[in-house]
C-alpha cells in the first residue's frame, strides 16, 4: 500500500498482561518476573525488578536462576501477546484509521491520510504516543512498509515526512534487522555484502544472477519501488482482555483486585465509544487447563469500573472456585449505546441508587431467578390474577396501580380455598366471576366480603353447588 507508514514494535507485551494478587501490573511490582522462551532457551522479557537484579535479555534459564533465586519465570506464549496487541489496536482505532496487525508484537499505522485531521505529523504522533504511554516499543516511519519495519527493529525511533531521512538510515542498518532468512544473510555475506548500503550499491543484474525472485521483490519493497498489500483492521464491537496472575488464587474474594485491573481497561474502551455493557463473562483459567465461567449482570447497563466492581463484590460471595485460578479473561460481547437519562434539570442531586442499580445488586447476591416482581395478569380469576415477572422479561414496572375493579380484593389470598365452617355475616352484595370456561380451570363463583364472630374480615365465595369457601383475609 502506498503512503507514509510507521511501524511500531512492542518489547514486552506478554509481560503487560501479568498482574499479582493485589492487582499490581508486572511492570510496577517489586517481584522480579521474566518471560522465558523455551524454544531458544533464553529470557525474552524482563520487568524492572528483574533488570535491577542484573538479569538481561537473552540470558539462559540456568544462569538467570543462579543470579536471582526469587525470579518468577513464565513461559512465552505468542497467542497472549497477540491478544494484547489486539487490545492496543482497539484503543488506537479511535485516533488513526488505517491499522494493520503484524502478530505477535508489531503494528503498521498509516500517517499521510491522517494529516488532514491533525495540524502536523508531530501532533498526530503525540496523540498516538499518549495512548501507548504504558508500553515499551521501538518505531520508525518510511514510505516503504518493509523499510519502516527494518528501521524499527534497528531502533531508529524517529518519524519524518522527508524521504531522504529514512533512506539514509536504512543504508546504515544491518541485514539481521531485515526479513531475510539466516540462509539468505549468510549467502550475501559470502559475496561481501554485510549491510544495506552494500546491498543497494550492487547492480540489480548482479543480485538477480545470484538470488531468487522473492529476494528481488523484497529489495524493491525496501526501496519503495514496489508496495506490499496489508489487511487493515476493522473493529468488532466486543471487548476481550486476558490477564495472567503472578500467583495462583484459591479464595474467590481475592479475584476482585485482578478483576479491577481488567475493568479499568473495559471502562476506557466503553467510554471512548459511548457504550455500556449489560453482561460480563469472566473466564477463570484454572490449574490443569480447566476453565470456569463467572457471570456478572447489570439491569441498567454500566460502563464504570466502580459500578461493575460493586456488582462483582456481591456476586463473588456466591462463587465457589473449582480449582486454583491462574488467569482471568474478561469478555463483554453484547454492547449497547449509552441512552441519556431524561432527568429534571432542577432536581436535587440523587445520592441514592436507582431502581435498576438495586436490582443489579440483588441479582448479583441472589441470582437472576431470585429477583422477580408480582404483576396483575389480564385474567379475573383470583388464582390466575398474579404473575411472576423477571427484569429480563421487559415487563418490569417500578410501580403498578391496581384497577378500581380489584380495589376490594384481600391483601392475603389463600393458596387453596378452604371451607367456611363458622358463622359469618355477609357485608357486601355479590361479585360474580365467570371466566376460564375456555381452559382446564373454569371459574363460576359469587364473591362476598364477610365478617366472622372473631371480627376478621373474610373474602368468601359461593360456588354453583351452593358451597361456601374462604379464599382470603383482609389485613
Amino acid at each position: 500500500m502506498q503512503g507514509l507508514w510507521v511501524y511500531v514494535r512492542f518489547k514486552a507485551l506478554q509481560l503487560g498482561t501479568i498482574v499479582d494478587s493485589d492487582g499490581i501490573a508486572a511492570q510496577h511490582t517489586a517481584n522480579p518476573i521474566a518471560i522465558y522462551d523455551a524454544l531458544n532457551n533464553q529470557l525474552c522479557q524482563l520487568n524492572p525488578a528483574a533488570l535491577n537484579q542484573g538479569l538481561k535479555i537473552g540470558m539462559g534459564l540456568a544462569a538467570a536462576s543462579a543470579l536471582c533465586a526469587e525470579l518468577t519465570i513464565i513461559e512465552y506464549d505468542a497467542d497472549k501477546e497477540s491478544q494484547q496487541l489486539l487490545a492496543i489496536v482497539q484503543q488506537l482505532y479511535g485516533v488513526t484509521a488505517d491499522i494493520s496487525l503484524d502478530k505477535p508484537d508489531g503494528l503498521y499505522l498509516r500517517i499521510d491520510n491522517m494529516l488532514r485531521l491533525y495540524a502536523d505529523i508531530d501532533s498526530y504522533w503525540h496523540t498516538v504516543q499518549t495512548l501507548l504511554s504504558e508500553f515499551h516499543y521501538d518505531y520508525a516511519s518510511a514510505y516503504s512498509i518493509s523499510a519502516a519495519k527494518v528501521l524499527a527493529r534497528a531502533r531508529y525511533n524517529r518519524i519524518s515526512l522527508e524521504q531522504r531521512n529514512w533512506q539514509q538510515a536504512l543504508r546504515r542498518c544491518r541485514l539481521s534487522h531485515s526479513a531475510l532468512t539466516e540462509k539468505q544473510v549468510t549467502a550475501l555475506q559470502r559475496v561481501g555484502i554485510s549491510s544495506f548500503d552494500d546491498l543497494f550499491t550492487q547492480p540489480l543484474s548482479a543480485i538477480a544472477a545470484r538470488f531468487d525472485g522473492p529476494m528481488l521483490r523484497y529489495l524493491s519493497e525496501l526501496k519503495g519501488e514496489r508496495f506490499e498489500q496489508l489487511t487493515l483492521y476493522r473493529p468488532a464491537q466486543q471487548f476481550i482482555r486476558y490477564s495472567e496472575l503472578l500467583y495462583e488464587i484459591t479464595l474467590a474474594e481475592r479475584l476482585l483486585k485482578p478483576l479491577e485491573h481488567l475493568l479499568q481497561m473495559l471502562e476506557r474502551y466503553l467510554i471512548q465509544r459511548a457504550l455500556v455493557a449489560f453482561d460480563l463473562t469472566v473466564e477463570l483459567h484454572l490449574r490443569d487447563k480447566q476453565q470456569q465461567q463467572w457471570q456478572l449482570h447489570s439491569a441498567q447497563g454500566e460502563n464504570r469500573t466502580q459500578a461493575w466492581l460493586t456488582i462483582a463484590g456481591v456476586s463473588v460471595e456466591r462463587l465457589t472456585l473449582e480449582a486454583p485460578v491462574q488467569g482471568l479473561t474478561l469478555k463483554a460481547q453484547q454492547l449497547s449505546h449509552v441512552v441519556a437519562a431524561n432527568d429534571d434539570l432542577f432536581a436535587g442531586k440523587q445520592t441514592q441508587m436507582t431502581t435498576l442499580q438495586l436490582i443489579s445488586r440483588l441479582q448479583a447476591k441472589m441470582g437472576k431467578q431470585g429477583v422477580y416482581q408480582l404483576q396483575m395478569a389480564h385474567d379475573h380469576r383470583p388464582e390466575q390474577l398474579n404473575q411472576v415477572v423477571y427484569p429480563a422479561d421487559g415487563q418490569w414496572s417500578a410501580s403498578q396501580k391496581a384497577p378500581p375493579v380489584f380495589s376490594d380484593r384481600p391483601s392475603l389470598l389463600l393458596k387453596e380455598p378452604i371451607p367456611l365452617t363458622q358463622a359469618s355475616k355477609v357485608l357486601t352484595p355479590p361479585e360474580r366471576i365467570i371466566a376460564g370456561w375456555w381452559s382446564d380451570s373454569p371459574c363460576e363463583r359469587d364473591y362476598f366480603i364477610a365478617q366472622n364472630d372473631e371480627g376478621q374480615y373474610l373474602w368468601v365465595f359461593r360456588d354453583h353447588h351452593n358451597q361456601w369457601y374462604i379464599h382470603g383475609y383482609f389485613a
